[in-house]
């Protein structure tokens, strides 16, 4: 997947979802765009595949990271419901603030989940220059990253360290 692939789209979605009024459904729905999106990277799916969140061969390809994460997908499965919900016009009410929020949170669960499975495959603190960069991402996409690392090592220190001082700025 090239970079420059969907830099028109994701700026329109991200614009949308993070720095615009618009209605909590428009932003439920455009967090359900993104989710693809990011799914695709995850995946290294081309842009010319068509792909759906609740297709089962998708579900079949993410499975071995839903089994090392069952937070991801929770946050996928959480985006994909009320992304549907809201998306299509068979839900006619108002989307609540915790309806939001629980989207909110995981849609920042799933972009933290880009850098867990990267970090699962190459050591955290290898290259200081990847450390430096990750230390200038949101503060919960941060959180959510460290607190796996920890997980699956919770001796190393550095990680315990980065997290510490993540969770005291929040």
């Amino acid at each position: 997947m090239d970079h420059e692939d969907y830099s028109d789209i994701l700026e329109d979605i991200i614009d949308c979802c993070f720095y615009s009024n618009v209605k909590p459904r428009i932003k439920i729905s455009h967090f359900r765009q993104l989710t693809e999106i990011l799914i695709r990277k995850l995946l290294s799916i081309d842009k010319n595949k068509k792909i759906m969140l609740g297709n089962s061969d998708l579900k079949e390809k993410l499975a071995p990271h839903f089994a090392y994460d069952p937070k991801f997908e929770s946050a996928y499965n959480k985006i994909k419901s009320l992304g549907n919900d809201y998306t299509h016009t068979e839900r006619l009410n108002a989307v609540s603030t915790d309806e939001y929020n629980q989207c909110l949170e995981a849609i920042l669960y799933v972009y933290s989940y880009l850098f867990i499975d990267f970090f699962h495959k190459e050591k955290f603190n290898d290259r200081k220059i990847i450390v430096a960069f990750f230390s200038i991402l949101p503060l919960e996409i941060r959180v959510n990253t460290l607190t796996k690392l920890l997980e699956n090592s919770p001796n190393d220190v550095f990680i315990l360290n980065k997290l510490a001082l993540a969770r005291l700025k929040k």
